[in-house]
């Protein structure tokens, strides 16, 4: 099992947290200074820092795995058959990770997910991250768009189809099955 799960580090935790909900992210992790959100094929996780510090506004890119040991292993084995990554088991401030580095420098973690009670893939054990030393490149907030729609009173009513329609209009169009008399 291997799913990204970026960092995005923020001030502003509510705010982002409305904007995750409106587009239908689902909250996992719900603590003072962390919280993630499922879309089910990958999560975003926030982590508060205080407004005006460097990391405001900026993401880590990371993944989650299923079992750690073994996807450091098999990342170390690739990266030796081509000579440009490498991965190491590291004792990170929030737990057992692993650190993937690329030839050209991108270094990222891979945490190791856990299963929930009814045996999917969610939920985590607490954590607590440090900001990230390099800050460049990554936007400051999300777009003023997204913004006043996470924030925004909902416009004028709009006429939808039922939900039956739009997927009868998605779906691909199939033949009754056959059957032995015919």
């Amino acid at each position: 099992m291997l799913r990204v799960r970026p960092i995005h580090f923020t001030s502003r935790l509510d705010e982002w947290e409305r904007l995750l909900t409106v587009m239908g992210l689902v909250k996992t992790v719900d603590e003072p200074t962390w919280r993630e959100f499922d879309a089910g094929s990958g999560r975003l996780a926030l982590h508060f820092v205080e407004e005006g510090a460097a990391a405001d506004g900026t993401t880590s890119f990371g993944v989650e795995v299923g079992d750690l040991k073994e996807f450091a292993r098999r990342t170390k084995e690739a990266g030796a058959a081509e000579g440009v990554t490498t991965a190491e088991l590291i004792e990170a401030d929030h737990g057992s990770s692993c650190r993937i580095t690329a030839a050209d420098g991108f270094s990222f973690l891979a945490d190791p997910a856990t299963r929930a009670a009814d045996g999917s893939w969610a939920g985590h054990r607490k954590r607590t991250r440090t900001s990230p030393s390099s800050a460049s490149g990554s936007p400051k907030t999300p777009s003023r768009r997204l913004r006043r729609c996470a924030t925004s009173a909902p416009g004028p009513a709009r006429s939808r189809a039922p939900a039956s329609a739009t997927a009868a209009r998605l779906s691909p169009k199939r033949s009754p099955p056959r059957t032995a008399a015919s």
